[in-house]
């Protein structure tokens, strides 16, 4: 697995959305701003696919030649559970014929393990920053945190 260089994600970041939906279920959605997504979509068009091991060929080529991923970073790529676990990145948009849109990668948020998913043409890894941490620690350890910083 490579990590892409990616300077202007680097800089600004991106955002999670956070709320819930009307099962009362976790809505969580990742978006980027139009520089990194076009920063993200060039680095992805520069990938040989001869560097690509053979389950990613495919999905691979669907990033290179659809707008998919770009357009799903705009709107708000839906994550995946909180801890660890991969979702699939695929099209919302249903196909003529009713096949299953093509596999363009994962998504996975704050991954217990460090291994390699070798399933997909891309890896969208969310970590969140010590303030989310922080804010949605439970409330015991919120108060602890407020006991032990220095005065």
């Amino acid at each position: 697995m490579q990590t892409l260089n990616l300077p202007t994600l680097a800089q600004d970041g991106a955002v999670c959305y956070l709320g819930r939906d009307e099962d009362n279920a976790e809505n969580a959605r990742l978006v980027m701003t139009e520089a990194a997504i076009d920063e993200l979509m060039a680095a992805i068009a520069a990938i040989p696919e001869v560097k690509v091991m053979p389950k990613g060929k495919d999905p691979l080529k669907a990033l290179k030649s659809t707008d998919t991923l770009a357009r799903l970073l705009q709107r708000g790529l839906p994550l995946g559970k909180l801890t660890g676990g991969y979702s699939e990145i695929r099209s919302p948009d249903k196909s003529a014929d009713g096949a299953k849109p093509p596999l363009l990668g994962f998504i996975t948020r704050n991954p217990e393990a460090k291994h390699n998913n070798q399933n997909g043409g891309i890896l969208i890894k969310v970590e969140h920053d010590s303030v989310f941490v922080a804010a949605n620690a439970p409330r015991q350890s919120r108060t602890l945190a407020l006991l032990k910083r220095p005065l």
